[in-house]
């Protein structure tokens, strides 16, 4: 009986765990990432990589695109596939295992590295900032897809 007892209390707290991760899991995957207005869609995200080794990094990605060239799925894609080449190109794979990755919703004082990626219907202007210095890239679409 008491084992029983023991084991339906188990039950419970499990299950209370869960709802409370499932309904937060629900709420990110509601959010939507892109903003959008009568005239442009616009994207921003702060990244914070923390680990107990190594100091943490801000990354502060922010895109914004008229509407009238582009769908959102494809703005989106882009801004993603842009992203990603960036990272990749800044921290192996190896590297960015090591950190605790995780999106917050204001800067904790200034960012480390700040991603702007700007569309306009001819091309696609990515401007790159870290440690004060700035890289901009300026592609056409075709160069870009």
């Amino acid at each position: 009986m008491k084992t029983r007892f023991i084991l339906l209390i188990s039950l419970f707290f499990f299950s209370f765990g869960n709802a409370q991760l499932t309904k937060e899991n629900k709420e990110k995957l509601l959010k939507d990432l892109v903003t959008v207005t009568p005239q442009k869609f616009s994207f921003k995200q702060i990244n914070l990589l923390s680990n107990k080794t190594d100091k943490s990094v801000q990354i502060l990605i922010t895109a914004d695109s008229d509407k009238d060239y582009i769908s959102r799925d494809n703005f989106l894609s882009t801004v993603d596939s842009i992203v990603f080449m960036i990272i990749s190109g800044m921290y192996t794979t190896e590297e960015l295992s090591k950190y605790d990755i995780k999106d917050i919703d204001d800067l904790i004082g200034s960012p480390d590295v700040m991603i702007k990626i700007l569309m306009t219907k001819d091309g696609v202007q990515i401007l790159v900032t870290n440690s004060g210095e700035t890289n901009k890239e300026t592609l056409s679409w075709d160069e870009l897809i």
